[in-house]
């Protein structure tokens, strides 16, 4: 059985507005980057993305350049 995650996404300038985004174990960051941008219907073309937990010690998970590259695509 595949495993879904799902996570409630809010944007911190913006109180009250959240999604609650799915996405399957086999996909990447840059899946999840572009559902979020999708969900809040923000540009999905010219911003880099990085995943960040919240006490993570060594910074980012990895970045996902505008263009499709990245570490975690």
């Amino acid at each position: 059985m595949e495993k879904v995650y799902v996570f409630k996404v809010a944007l911190k300038h913006r109180r009250g507005l959240w999604r609650r985004i799915e996405i399957k174990g086999n996909q990447r960051l840059a899946d999840f980057d572009w559902l979020i941008r999708d969900a809040f219907n923000h540009d999905t073309f010219d911003h880099l993305s990085e995943f960040f937990r919240e006490r993570w010690p060594r910074g980012g998970f990895g970045e996902i350049d505008p263009d499709g590259g990245g570490q975690w695509c």
